[in-house]
């Protein structure tokens, strides 16, 4: 009995790393805006708007991709925005856009200079 035990939960185990393999691989492409790879049912959700974007939803191994596309001059297809829900909560949405957005929203620099003691200080200034 006690061998049959051991198979038991050596199975489990491994298909606990191959989920968790196959968790990781998706969720990693999803960080760097690409399709995730293991997809069950995908869908199709919303037909093209007027730039050619569109937006799919896919079902996966426990986890749903929600993500946008827009076609690129050289005939592929761009992943614009990427939304990653587990157990009916967002776990990343990122977008391709968000970099720029950041950085209207936050128009100060800092520059390095040396104070009379000879100590290297960052201010903020505004642009």
């Amino acid at each position: 009995m006690k061998k049959g035990m051991k198979w038991v939960v050596r199975i489990i185990l491994g298909i606990v790393i191959l989920w968790l393999t196959i968790f990781s691989i998706d969720f990693l492409r999803c960080l760097s805006l690409r399709k995730p790879i293991f997809v069950l049912v995908p869908l199709k959700t919303g037909m093209a708007t007027t730039d050619g974007s569109e937006h799919f939803s896919c079902t996966c191994l426990g986890y749903n991709v929600n993500y946008s596309t827009i076609p690129t001059t050289n005939g592929k297809k761009q992943v614009t925005w990427v939304e990653f829900i587990m157990f009916g909560k967002r776990i990343m949405s990122k977008s391709l856009y968000e970099k720029e957005e950041d950085k209207l929203e936050n128009n100060t620099r800092t520059e390095p200079y040396e104070n009379m003691e000879g100590i290297l200080v960052t201010t903020n200034i505004e642009n």
